[in-house]
């Protein structure tokens, strides 16, 4: 198809690295608070499950910001990537946070954990993961055009 419209205008810019440094920096911190009170109203029932996405609306938000073009597809990513990385910092066993947590309740404690302890803690961990992965599972089938 021909489209005689006009060719867009490139518009140049410098930036100072530093600024832009600054200024993602600022970007992540907004980001991470906007998580970090998403998760609280999801706990304290503000905000219903039903809105957590899984792999399957991971996909279709990829491949919208990239139909919209390389920057708007690296903003998304980084934008997942700092949620990811607020979930694994969680004081959940399994997760990083959860490792710290129990690192923390042994040196309070004096002493280590016994591996019975270990593993009772890591299968709980481990459930709650998987009943959120079922959750985000179940919300991504339940978004799928054929249900609507």
């Amino acid at each position: 198809m021909l489209s005689l419209a006009e060719a867009p205008t490139l518009i140049e810019r410098t930036w100072n690295p530093i600024k832009l440094f600054g200024l993602a920096t600022e970007r992540m911190a907004v980001l991470t608070w906007r998580n970090l009170v998403s998760l609280k109203k999801m706990v304290t029932g503000d905000v219903s499950v039903a809105t957590l996405g899984g792999p399957i609306l991971i996909g279709k938000i990829a491949g919208e910001s990239i139909a919209r073009g390389l920057i708007a597809f690296l903003t998304t990513m980084g934008i997942l990537s700092v949620g990811l990385g607020i979930l694994n910092v969680l004081p959940v066993p399994v997760l990083d946070g959860g490792h710290l947590l129990l690192l923390g309740i042994e040196s309070i404690r004096g002493k280590p954990l016994t591996i019975r302890q270990m593993e009772i803690i890591q299968q709980v961990g481990l459930s709650l993961i998987l009943a959120l992965m079922i959750v985000v599972i179940r919300n991504d089938i339940a978004r799928l055009p054929i249900f609507n």
